[in-house]
């Protein structure tokens, strides 16, 4: 029972004084490959779908609409912004958003709206200016109330 409880002690002391687990001979940053490496199942739901959104909005756009895209988030929430720009910014369909967003085709579709609501409201105060190419179209759309 001693030679237990001195084998522990001694494991406590090398973890406390080095920093890492005995045994193990090579840090974090010096493993290889695949000990760094996390599965995507080990994932939380918000990781991967950060990830996913990260890897999908690679956006190559005019300067205006990059200007524009750059305001969105400030007026809408994470997961409206994420819903408007794959629906209207990539022309995704509800049901191919809702796959890459993890969640109800419906849930999309209220996103969306609420974000048209939002930016029409925005734009209606003056908080948000459209991009030179959407002006004609959206003013049009923002003035009917729709």
């Amino acid at each position: 029972m001693l030679n237990s409880m001195e084998r522990d002690l001694v494991w406590v002391l090398e973890w406390l004084s080095t920093g890492r687990q005995p045994g193990n001979r090579r840090g974090m940053e010096n493993r290889s490959y695949d000990q760094r490496e996390v599965l995507w199942s080990q994932l939380s739901e918000k990781a991967r779908r950060k990830i996913e959104w990260r890897e999908s909005g690679k956006f190559v756009g005019t300067s205006s609409s990059a200007r524009w895209l750059e305001q969105l988030p400030e007026l809408l929430s994470e997961s409206e912004y994420e819903a408007f720009v794959a629906v209207r910014g990539q022309a995704l369909s509800f049901a191919q958003a809702a796959s890459i967003l993890h969640c109800s085709k419906s849930s999309v579709q209220s996103y969306v709206r609420r974000a048209e609501n939002k930016l029409r409201r925005a734009v209606m105060e003056g908080k948000l200016s459209l991009p030179q190419y959407a002006r004609g179209m959206a003013n049009l759309d923002f003035e009917r109330g729709r």
